[in-house]
Formats: C-alpha cells, sequence, structure tokens
C-alpha cells in the first residue's frame, strides 16, 4: 500500500510570504498581551505656594490648633511642651517663633527649659521658580 503521497503536497513558501506569515504571527501574539495594569499618570493639580509671612503664620496657627486638639484631654498646666530649636535657619526660627505665639493663643503650657514633653519642629524651604511674567524681565532703577 502507497502513503498518502498524493494527497500531501508540499507547500513551497517564497520569502515574502514567509515574510508576510511572521508578520501575521506577531500581530496575533501582541493583540494577545497578558492582563497586566497600565501605568497612568495622575491628573494635573495646582500646589498652593507659601509667599508671604502671613501665609506661614496661617499655617503655624493650623499646626497649633492640631496639636492644641491632640493635647486637649490633658491635665491644663501638668505637661509644659519645650520646643527647642531644631532648625537655626532663619526661616526655622522664624516660623518656631510663629508657632510658639499660635500655642500660646490657644492656651498651650510652654517651657523654655527641657522638659519631658518636646515637640521638634523641622523645617525645609523649597525653592520654586517665579510664576510671574514680569519677575524674569530686568530691573531699571532710577536714580
Amino acid at each position: 500500500m502507497q502513503a498518502d503521497t498524493c494527497c500531501a503536497k508540499r507547500i513551497r513558501m517564497t520569502p515574502p510570504a514567509w515574510a508576510t506569515l511572521l508578520c501575521a504571527a506577531a500581530l496575533v501574539a501582541g493583540c494577545s498581551v497578558p492582563d497586566i495594569p497600565r501605568t497612568e499618570s495622575h491628573a494635573a493639580s495646582a500646589q498652593k505656594k507659601a509667599q508671604a509671612v502671613h501665609h506661614w503664620d496661617v499655617l503655624a496657627d493650623d499646626v497649633a490648633a492640631r496639636i492644641a486638639d491632640k493635647i486637649s484631654e490633658w491635665p491644663a498646666g501638668e505637661h509644659p511642651i519645650h520646643v527647642p530649636v531644631a532648625d537655626a535657619s532663619p526661616f526655622g526660627q522664624g516660623f518656631r517663633k510663629l508657632l510658639l505665639t499660635r500655642l500660646l493663643d490657644r492656651g498651650v503650657t510652654l517651657s523654655s527649659e527641657p522638659t519631658h514633653v518636646a515637640l521638634l519642629v523641622d523645617t525645609q524651604v523649597v525653592q520654586h521658580p517665579s510664576s510671574d511674567p514680569l519677575a524674569m524681565l530686568p530691573r531699571t532703577r532710577l536714580a
């Protein structure tokens, strides 16, 4: 008995046919990517900049309010808080003074000497480029 050679034809593919077949295979493989989460960027948002001493005073008042709220259950005057100078920069010293003032305004007992309760305040100044288009222009003064 003869093998089924009459029905089995050998297909000879030319190089362009191979290229077409490989492109089709790559396309099919590319469409079947695994279910991996894609990365997305966060939506653009605005960030407020503190540009004046008043802004830092508002921030100091907010910090003081949060501290006063946290220690509201403490017996009044029994645990004075010492706020040491952690940041010797002019900005750090200025913010510390604003914070001390706002803490006193809220009735928090403070101590100028170290106590068993210390509030450590650390600050960092971050420089932002000016968004004022006139700030980039050279300034001229009249004598």
